[in-house]
């Protein structure tokens, strides 16, 4: 079982406490290990992350604290291989239907659903993205309010 760390605790000042409580949530109940490695942002953040590819869009809920990444671990080490997301997306999506607070994942771009696994609806979010002659775009850590 793992707990979120004192930096993730203070990345989620003046996150909304409705995602506050699936973070605590979904971290208890992971097989992965993960921190908050983003909470809110200023407005002169946001216009960074869109200026460097970070970010695709002004209107992110990272300015209103609904809005949190979260990067995997193992150990002290952040990892950034796509396969460790599905499994927290995992835990998110239990936590999310646990507490019944819907949140929105990046993986997918959707609202994490009870009928299909994370992994299940990022393959169908890439079928759909092919039939409208568009490219994914993955944000494996990224979960919202929905």
């Amino acid at each position: 079982m793992f707990v979120l760390k004192t930096r993730s605790i203070k990345k989620l000042d003046g996150v909304h406490p409705d995602l506050v409580a699936v973070c605590h949530k979904a971290i208890a109940i992971t097989k992965v290990d993960f921190g908050i490695i983003q909470g809110m942002r200023t407005l002169e953040e946001q216009r960074r992350n869109v200026a460097n590819g970070a970010s695709q869009t002004m209107n992110s809920k990272h300015l209103s604290g609904k809005a949190v990444d979260v990067a995997a671990y193992q150990g002290s080490v952040l990892v950034w291989d796509s396969a460790f997301y599905p499994i927290i997306a995992e835990a998110f999506r239990t936590a999310s239907l646990e507490l019944m607070i819907p949140i929105r994942w990046g993986g997918v771009w959707a609202t994490l659903r009870a009928d299909k696994t994370p992994q299940e609806q990022v393959k169908e979010y890439v079928e759909s993205r092919k039939k409208l002659g568009k490219q994914s775009f993955f944000d494996w850590g990224h979960y919202e309010l929905a």
